[in-house]
């Protein structure tokens, strides 16, 4: 039943808003639920998530993929990069300023969408550092957030909030 329950909303669309696909954008979102452990992997609600963003991003044209070296964002970022046929890169979230501007520049030269999966505390706040907007840390709980960060006629990177679901 409950898989009969997810098609369906999968096929009526999973987000608040809506994924452009012919816009390029950075897509920033948190990975999914996690079970508990010191580098944990996920629960099979956020396998399901991780399928679920997926879905969303299936018509996007993404050029990268980008994740910290941990199990919970690298199997968030999975069914992605295989329904693209790309691979994972990992970024170093210690040197997150620095990251942020190289992917601000790779974003702005390239015009091509990138999705890149992070933590609570890092996925709001490499909004921030994108746009120069503040963005709140999320809740331990808050799963459901993707950050679409687009390229405003003004030059400036500007981000919405959307929220999506298994």
């Amino acid at each position: 039943m409950n898989k009969i329950i997810t098609a369906a909303i999968l096929a009526f669309g999973l987000l608040t808003g809506s994924v452009m696909a012919d816009e390029s954008a950075i897509y920033l979102v948190r990975h999914a639920e996690k079970q508990a452990d010191s580098d944990p992997e996920l629960t099979e609600h956020g396998r399901a998530r991780a399928v679920a963003l997926a879905k969303i991003l299936h018509s996007v044209d993404l050029a990268k993929v980008y994740s910290t070296d941990t199990r919970r964002t690298r199997q968030t970022a999975e069914p992605t990069v295989a329904d693209k046929g790309l691979s994972i890169e990992t970024y170093d979230p210690r040197a997150f300023r620095q990251y942020a501007d190289a992917l601000k520049q790779e974003f702005l030269n390239g015009d091509k969408s990138i999705l890149v999966v992070g933590h609570s505390n890092t996925t709001p706040y490499l909004a921030t550092l994108l746009t120069g907007e503040e963005f709140p840390m999320m809740s331990e709980d808050q799963y459901d957030r993707l950050y679409v960060v687009r390229k405003s006629e003004d030059g400036s990177l500007k981000a919405t909030i959307e929220t999506f679901n298994p």
